[in-house]
C-alpha cells in the first residue's frame, strides 16, 4: 500500500477532487459513477442517463454496464462521491494484487520474502500503472493469481472448497469485465491442462483426466450463478429503455484492423517503461514514435531487466517443479494470445490466435492486454528466482536480497513527474452555469470528422470532459450520448456552431446555453470568433465563449 501511494502521489491527499492519470477514460468512468450517484437521489432510472445526449436521448440502452459498477462503485458514489469511489477502486488494486500473488506465491511453494518479491513485481509492472490511469476495472489484476491459488490449492489437496473459490473468482471476474474474463478463460485452461498432463505417479491417468473433468464442472456450475446478476444488468431491468445483451455484444463490433493496432510487439516487452524518469530522452522519443495507433495504456508490456534475469535463474533452479512449468506455459499462452492476427516468417504466412478468435468474438479487439498473463508468469518466475538467490547466499550476506527489491522499484518508477490531475474546483464557466436557470448545454468542439484518428481521439476525450463536469453544474446537455446515437450521428451537422442553418437547428432541439472552448476550437481549425445567430454573447471565462438563447 505504501508503494502505491508513493507511485500516485500526492492523490492521496486528494482522493475527492484528483486522480491519477490524464483527461480520457477515466473521466467516462467517473462521470458514469456521478449519474448512479444522481439517480439514486433523485430516483431516476440507474442504467439510463437522463441528462446526456438531450433531447434525443444519451443512447446508454445500447451500453454494457458491469454488475460491479452497479453493484459496488454505484452505492459507493453515492457515499462518497464519484472521484473518491474510483480512486479507491484503484488504490485497492495495488495491495489485492500484491497480497493475492503473495498467497499464489506461497502456495506454489515460495518462502515469504520471495513470495513477497513475486507480488510486488506483478503488482507494480508499468502495465498496472498505466492501467491504473485509464481503465478501473482493467486494474483488479488478482483476480488472475486468485483463481490459480484456489486452483493449486485443490490440485495439493482435493478440497472442494477450493473448487467453490476457484468458481467464485471465475464469477466474480465476469462481475468486472468481459476483457478480464476473456483473459482468464486462458488461464483457466492453460492451468487444467498442465494439471492433467503433470499426473501424480500414483494416478492413473484416467483416474487424472476423471478428477480434472470433474473440478472443471464444478467450477463452472459455481460460475453460473453469477450469471442471472450479469443478465440483470445487461437487459435494463427497470430503465427506460431495455437493450439485450446480444445486441450490445454486436454493437461493438469493430475492424479487423485494429488486430493488428491493438497487438503487442515483441519489443515492447523488452523497452523500458516510457515514464520512467532514468531512461534517456531519445530512447522514450523512439517508444512515442512507434505506438502503431495504440496507446501506451495497452502496450506498456516492460517485464524489466531485473525480472528476466530472475525468471531465468527461476527456471533454471525449478525446472523439475509443476509450478516452474506453470508459470511458463501461462507466460507463453499470454505471449502468443497477445501477438497481431499474422506473423510473415520467411514468406510464410502464419496466423496467430486473433486470426481466429476476432470472427468469433468480435467485442474483443485488444490482444496486446495477453501481456498481462505475461507479466504473471515472469513475477512468479522471478519469485522463484529470487528464491534460488537466497538459497545461495550466506547468512552474513542476506542483505544483497534488498537489490532485486530496489531494481525493481528503480525499473517501474514512474515519477517524477507527479501524474496526479486535478479536477476540482471546476472551470469557471460550469460555475458559472451551476448558478443559472435550467436548460440544456452543449459545448464545442462537439463532433468533427477528420482523416486523422487523433482528432477523433481528441475530440472524444473533450467530450469526456465535458461530461464529468455535469457532476458541477446539473443541467441537461446535448454532448455526452454514446457513439451510435441518434445524437452523435446529428451532432457531425451542427459542428461549426457558424455553419448556415446550425443555429436554428439548435434552437429547435431546445438548447439553452452554448460553450465555445476558444482554444480547442482554434488546434481544431475552426474559428471561434464567429458569433452564434440568434444566440446572445454573456461573456468568456476561462477561455470559454458562453451565449444563451434569448427567453421568450
Amino acid at each position: 500500500m505504501v508503494w502505491s501511494l508513493i507511485a500516485t502521489w500526492p492523490l492521496v491527499l486528494h482522493l475527492g477532487d484528483a486522480i491519477y492519470g490524464y483527461p480520457g477514460d477515466a473521466l467516462g468512468t467517473i462521470s458514469d459513477f456521478w449519474w448512479f450517484a444522481y439517480a439514486l437521489h433523485h430516483g431516476a432510472p440507474l442504467l439510463y442517463n437522463e441528462l446526456r445526449g438531450v433531447p434525443l436521448g444519451s443512447g446508454w440502452e445500447t451500453v454494457y454496464f458491469d454488475v460491479l459498477q452497479v453493484g459496488l462503485f454505484a452505492p459507493l458514489s453515492y457515499a462518497v462521491g464519484p472521484i473518491a469511489a474510483y480512486n479507491a477502486g484503484m488504490l485497492s488494486s495495488y495491495p489485492l494484487t500484491a497480497w493475492v500473488t503473495f498467497l499464489l506465491g506461497r502456495r506454489l511453494g515460495m518462502n515469504n520474502l520471495a513470495a513477497a518479491f513475486a507480488g510486488l513485481t506483478y503488482a507494480f509492472v508499468p502495465f498496472h500503472q498505466e492501467k491504473a490511469m485509464v481503465h478501473l476495472l482493467h486494474t483488479h489484476m488478482e483476480l488472475f493469481t486468485a483463481f490459480l491459488y484456489f486452483g493449486v490449492r485443490w490440485r495439493q489437496s482435493g478440497s472442494r472448497w477450493s473448487l467453490v473459490g476457484a468458481g467464485a473468482i471465475t464469477g466474480l471476474t465476469l462481475w468486472t469485465d468481459p476483457s478480464l474474463s476473456y483473459l482468464l478463460a486462458v488461464v483457466i485452461a492453460v492451468f487444467f491442462i498442465t494439471s492433467i498432463v503433470w499426473r501424480p505417479h500414483e494416478r492413473t491417468w484416467t483416474q487424472q483426466l476423471r478428477a480434472h473433468v470433474v473440478g472443471a464442472v464444478a467450477v463452472l456450475v459455481v460460475t453460473a450463478l453469477f450469471v442471472p446478476a450479469v443478465l440483470a444488468v445487461s437487459t435494463r431491468a427497470g430503465a427506460q429503455h431495455s437493450g439485450s445483451i446480444g445486441g450490445q455484444f454486436t454493437s461493438t463490433e469493430r475492424l479487423s484492423t485494429e488486430l493488428v493496432t491493438y497487438a503487442a510487439r515483441t519489443k515492447e516487452y523488452l523497452l523500458p517503461w516510457h515514464l520512467n524518469p532514468l531512461i534517456p530522452s531519445s530512447l522514450r522519443a523512439y517508444e512515442e514514435a512507434n505506438r502503431h495507433g495504440s496507446s501506451f495504456a495497452e502496450m506498456s508490456l516492460t517485464i524489466g531487466y531485473t525480472v528476466i534475469a530472475l525468471s531465468i535463474a527461476g527456471l533454471l533452479a525449478f525446472r523439475r517443479t509443476y509450478a516452474a512449468w506453470l508459470c511458463v506455459v501461462i507466460a507463453v499462452a499470454g505471449f502468443v494470445m497477445s501477438q497481431p492476427p499474422e506473423h510473415v516468417i520467411l514468406g510464410i504466412t502464419i496466423p496467430m490466435p486473433s486470426h481466429f478468435l476476432f470472427p468469433v468474438l468480435p467485442i474483443f479487439r485488444v490482444y496486446s492486454r495477453f501481456g498481462i498473463l505475461v507479466l504473471l508468469g515472469a513475477a512468479l518466475l522471478a519469485g522463484f528466482g529470487f528464491m534460488a538467490l537466497d538459497a545461495k547466499l550466506a547468512a552474513s550476506r542476506r542483505w544483497l536480497l534488498a537489490l532485486p527489491f530496489l531494481l525493481v522499484a528503480a525499473e517501474f518508477n514512474g515519477v517524477p513527474p507527479s501524474h496526479v490531475l486535478e479536477l476540482l474546483p471546476a472551470p469557471a464557466e460550469y460555475t458559472w452555469l451551476k448558478a443559472q436557470p435550467p436548460g440544456t448545454l452543449i459545448e464545442y468542439p462537439l463532433a468533427i470528422r477528420s482523416p486523422d484518428p487523433q482528432v477523433g481521439t481528441d475530440v472524444e476525450v473533450a467530450n469526456r470532459v465535458y461530461a464529468f463536469y455535469q457532476q458541477v453544474h446539473e443541467h441537461a446537455m446535448f454532448n455526452g450520448a454514446t457513439s451510435d446515437s441518434a445524437a452523435a450521428r446529428l451532432a457531425y451537422t451542427l459542428d461549426p456552431y457558424y455553419l448556415p442553418g446550425v443555429a436554428a437547428e439548435l434552437r429547435s432541439l431546445d438548447i439553452r446555453y452554448v460553450f465555445v472552448h476558444r482554444a480547442a476550437y482554434v488546434r481544431f481549425g475552426r474559428d471561434p470568433t464567429q458569433p452564434v445567430p440568434g444566440y446572445r454573447f454573456v461573456e468568456t471565462l476561462d477561455d470559454t465563449d458562453i451565449w444563451v438563447a434569448p427567453t421568450s
